[in-house]
């Protein structure tokens, strides 16, 4: 023990002696006892009283140098050796046997024994016993055999000798353990019983507690939830009971302590409901009218609940009256009349100039909390002004109303934007709000406007700005990158332009006889005429007679058999088409309608002759009937309708399907798939007309069974894509050509649109970096479209709302900010109430000031527009004078011997000279026409020859138009004249006859005219082009 330790550096009259070779660990504790507990020994002083414990290492070392029996010791305990292993003093070692150490002289008082049943306890032990057996003598007396006879003993025997001993020792402590885990058992046995005999009281006294918490609950309604809690906690108290017998006793304790605390909670819930009960009893009996006001100034609650009304856009004006209203309906005993609420004038205030820092507050509470932001921006006109709005992870900005539709205007309107939801923050005591701000933009979503453009590259300036102002540009070397998102829709909606110009390309390549309206003139056109808005017709009667008509047929088919034929079914299947109302195009209502207008183009033909039977048919339905019966324009509802089948429905499903849910970086591959698709179109047309071509093959949910993602499951669409796929009256030589121009103008379109996620481009395979500022980003920008169609909404309802009371309406409704307000504290609620009233002369200011100073840059702009259309009409009259003094070359032969003629000594010379010629009469002629000359072609300027080619057509043209005369017969025929009175500035139609007709004029006299009036047979021309004169008899 320790004890043992300090008697051996101690005490100088009681020596010790080792009775055996002692084990390493046992000079490894004893140095490393008398290091911390007798640190000032010197080597010498240890290494005498190890000599005199150890007589084997005094018989290897030198007795009058005990400074190296020291060292000796000092590198035996340094070995890195097992510390049950035996000291090893030299390679030949000599060894005492344990029979003469046990002859030495002792006395019992004086000899240390380890007691092996008893486990040790001290932490501080130091010599263990374990390794060596220690014997006290006072004084020291030798042994009657030599020390040197002694070694001389067999080492064999001695081992086994202490083998033997060891195991007799451990079986008895293995025997005497055994013993104690017997009764230790046995005790436990014991317990166990005395605790189940517990258990059985503890469930009996907790049925009893259950019974009286059950009659308790019954008595009190209000206490029903924490009673239920009571008995859960209770259930699973005896469950654990049950599955943890050791544990039990601490578990009922701990239980009973919950059951006092939840006696004393229930008390003083009860006393609680006893006051609300009586304070409900005083408030219906009216003997307590509800404070509305502390002093001359109302409570946070009224505002609070005049803050929700106002936000679910209730006017203030009627606020007041409502409340009241429920007061009676609901407590007729209080006197509502007398009851004091806000006026019409606060709630007013209130919305336009609290409502504001409420939502603010919200803001910034939000964006404090994130280290990045993603922004989404657009704008728009409404009522002659521009509106940018703002949404910045999600949560709605505002708004606002800025000077022009520049890139520098929105900057700084969301500038303005952070800088006042700063201000808040500090105001509020919101930590982390201080940084919001530009700096921590990494990503943008909007159109490819070129607007838009500008503005994400202003961005970037806008963070090094902020920077240098907060002094932290020195410690960041870079600017974290800012990546530019592309809407996926607006994507669509230019893929479906460049298919109509494709479209209108290749029809004009073609050369027909007849002009063809464009798809989107046929679509709009049918829709006006058979469209329906909901129930309700969008124009005439046409769209209530279509379906009667139809229906007559249908009862007509009845009539000739019993069984349902073909001709039934396809006119059960007409009638359940209809066709989508025309509202934009962002979500391709044009090519869905396209397809549908298709499949109805036989029975609307037949309805519209047989309406022409029986009355006149107005122009629009002239014109619709034309268009149906036109092949080519048949064709081109085809093509439309097969494109909106394979490409643009299910495009529009991947961006904005919330079951499928993909986000930005999800659509690489399937933009890939559709090149690869526009691909094959262009090389194969024929392909379009395979109705089981699947285009985005990774998403198979596209084209399974689930009725809500795949279109093609729909009753309509079956009937409608049947009637697409089909080859019956199918002009390949017509339709193919459109198909695989649209396909190219697309494909050109989407690889310039989406070119950074295509191959090779920055984000097709994209680092940790994009993904993470990229990975949860919407595919398409509807968030700001829908905040910009709800804040067009209350101002088409609202006309009288400023922009600011607008744009906290659209806040607080996107961002469920009165929700969010509710949940807080009541210090929270306060302290942003006082802020609200505190700013509101100061919200009302700052939108004083923004107004004005909008006013003034759209006066400036004004100004600076104006001086610039001046400018250019004054270059016009400019030009239109310098061009007035050329000469102009009326035949394609003077304009040759012009061009031989040309001036010039060198061949470079007479080329200037030619090309000076050329652009002159082509001005002369374009100006006149309200054209201008380009001296370029898709980005190769063009030469001396495609400018004298153009000119030779302009001018083969005029001279056409010049030898042209009118027949001698015409003398005799009656007119109709549009004529210009410059005087009453006015024109006219006048009835006349042709009177004479010679080489260069045309005489005509009118009725209610005496006179002939002559005319020059140019001027009688341009007015029969221009449908000015037109001949009724002949």
């Amino acid at each position: 023990t320790k004890s043992v330790c300090e008697d051996l550096f101690t005490k100088k009259g009681v020596s010790w002696q080792l009775a055996t070779t002692p084990c390493n660990g046992f000079y490894c504790d004893l140095l490393s006892y008398q290091k911390t507990s007798h640190p000032s020994l010197s080597k010498r002083e240890i290494g005498s009283l190890l000599s005199k414990i150890d007589l084997d290492l005094a018989a290897t070392i030198d007795v009058r140098r005990p400074e190296n029996m020291y060292k000796k010791i000092h590198r035996i305990s340094m070995r890195k050796k097992d510390k049950d292993s035996l000291v090893t003093y030299s390679p030949k070692q000599h060894i005492r046997d344990k029979t003469n150490a046990m002859e030495l002289p002792s006395s019992p008082a004086n000899t240390i024994t380890e007691n092996p049943s008893s486990p040790t306890t001290e932490s501080e032990l130091i010599v263990s016993l374990n390794y060596s057996a220690l014997t006290c003598t006072t004084p020291v007396l030798q042994s009657s055999v030599p020390p040197r006879i002694r070694r001389k003993r067999s080492y064999d025997q001695i081992h086994v000798n202490r083998r033997e001993s060891r195991a007799k020792n451990k079986y008895q402590k293995l025997e005497i353990e055994y013993k104690q885990l017997k009764k230790s058992h046995s005790e436990l046995i014991r317990q166990s019983r005395q605790q189940q005999t517990q258990i059985k009281n503890l469930k009996a006294q907790l049925s009893k507690t259950r019974i009286k918490l059950y009659e308790k609950m019954n008595t009190n309604r209000r206490n029903l939830k924490r009673v239920g809690k009571l008995r859960n906690v209770t259930g699973r108290v005896s469950d654990e009971l049950q599955r943890n017998a050791q544990a039990d006793r601490i578990i009922v304790q701990n239980m009973t302590q919950k059951l006092q605390q939840l006696d004393t909670e229930y008390c003083e819930l009860e006393e609680k409901y006893k006051e609300a009960k009586e304070k409900i009893e005083e408030f219906l009996n009216g003997t307590n009218i509800p404070k509305t006001k502390e002093g001359n100034k109302f409570t946070n609650d009224i505002r609070i609940l005049y803050y929700r009304l106002l936000a679910e856009q209730i006017p203030p004006g009627k606020i007041e009256k409502s409340i009241k209203i429920v007061v009676e309906s609901l407590f007729p005993q209080i006197d509502a009349k007398n009851l004091q609420l806000p006026k019409a004038s606060l709630g007013s205030k209130m919305r336009s100039c609290e409502l504001p820092t409420v939502s603010k507050a919200h803001q910034a509470s939000v964006l404090s909390e994130s280290d990045s932001y993603h922004v989404n921006s657009d704008g728009t006109t409404l009522n002659q002004k521009k509106v940018q709005g703002f949404l910045v992870n999600g949560m709605t900005l505002g708004i606002t109303d800025v000077s022009d539709g520049s890139a520098k205007a929105a900057v700084d309107s969301l500038d303005l934007q952070f800088k006042v939801i700063r201000e808040v923050g500090k105001e509020l005591g919101i930590k982390g709000s201080e940084d919001i701000g530009w700096r921590l933009i990494d990503s943008v979503m909007s159109d490819q406007a070129s607007t838009q453009k500008s503005f994400n590259k202003l961005i970037k300036e806008k963070a090094h700005q902020e920077l240098q102002e907060r002094g932290s540009l020195d410690t960041i070397d870079v600017v974290q990158p800012i990546f530019e998102t592309f809407c996926g829709m607006h994507l669509g909606v230019n893929l479906r332009k460049a298919q109509v110009t494709g479209l209108n390309e290749a029809v004009k390549d073609m050369d027909l006889p007849t002009n063809i309206p464009g798809i989107d003139t046929v679509v709009h056109s049918v829709c006006k005429l058979l469209g329906h808005l909901g129930a309700h017709p969008e124009y005439g009667k046409g769209v209530r007679a279509f379906p009667e008509y139809l229906s007559n047929l249908l009862d007509e088919a009845k009539e000739v058999g019993d069984s349902p034929s073909e001709e039934e079914e396809e006119l059960k299947s007409a009638m359940s088409i209809k066709l989508a109302r025309q509202v934009g195009s962002r979500y391709f209502v044009t090519s869905r309608n396209a397809g549908r207008i298709l499949s109805l183009s036989k029975r609307a033909t037949q309805f519209l002759e047989a309406l022409k039977v029986t009355k006149d048919l107005n122009n629009l339905e002239r014109d619709v009937l034309e268009h149906l019966k036109s092949a080519q324009v048949l064709a081109l509802l085809k093509v439309d309708g097969l494109l909106f089948d394979q490409v643009y429905a299910d495009l529009m499903l991947l961006l904005k399907s919330n079951e499928l849910n993909k986000k930005y970086l999800d659509m690489n591959p399937h933009y890939l798939e559709l090149s690869k698709h526009l691909q094959l179109l262009v090389s194969s047309p024929r392909l379009v007309l395979d109705p089981s071509i699947k285009v985005f093959t990774s998403e198979s949910r596209l084209y399974g069974e689930n009725k809500k993602i795949n279109h093609r499951l729909h009753t309509n669409s079956k009937q409608v894509r049947a009637c697409l796929y089909s080859h019956d009256d199918f002009d390949e030589k017509f339709t193919f050509p459109l198909i695989k121009k649209a396909s190219q103008c697309m494909l050109d379109k989407l690889k310039a649109y989406k070119a950074e996620q295509l191959p090779g481009g920055k984000l097709w395979k994209p680092n940790q970096a994009v993904c993470n500022a990229l990975g949860n980003i919407e595919p398409t920008n509807d968030l700001c479209e829908g905040i910009l169609g709800l804040n067009d909404w209350i101002q088409k309802r609202t006309p009288n709302f400023s922009q600011r009371t607008v744009s906290a309406m659209v806040e607080v409704l996107k961002n469920s900010t009165m929700p969010w307000f509710c949940k807080q504290t009541t210090d929270v609620k306060d302290k942003i109430i006082s802020l609200a009233k505190r700013r509101s002369e100061q919200v009302r200011k700052e939108e004083h000031a923004l107004l004005e100073s909008n006013r003034r840059k759209r006066k400036a702009n004004r100004k600076a527009e104006e001086e610039k259309a001046r400018t250019k009409r004054l270059k016009q009259i400019q030009k239109e004078e310098e061009l007035s003094k050329i000469p102009i070359i009326a035949t394609t032969t003077e304009l040759e011997d012009a061009l031989n003629d040309a001036p010039g000594t060198t061949a470079k010379q007479q080329q200037a000279a030619k090309m000076l010629i050329i652009k002159q009469q082509l001005e002369v002629r374009l100006h006149a026409k309200g054209k201008r000359l380009i001296l370029s072609q898709k980005g190769r300027k063009k030469t001396v020859d495609d400018l004298l080619k153009e000119l030779s057509i302009i001018m083969e043209e005029e001279e056409s138009q010049t030898k042209a005369s009118l027949p001698d017969n015409l003398v005799g025929s009656k007119l109709n004249h549009k004529l210009h009175d410059d005087s009453m500035n006015i024109s006219e139609w006048y009835t006349g006859e042709v009177t004479c007709i010679s080489e260069e004029t045309i005489s005509i006299k009118y009725e209610g005219y005496s006179d002939t009036f002559e005319w020059d047979k140019k001027e009688i021309l341009e007015d029969i082009q221009n449908n000015d004169l037109l001949f009724l008899i002949h």
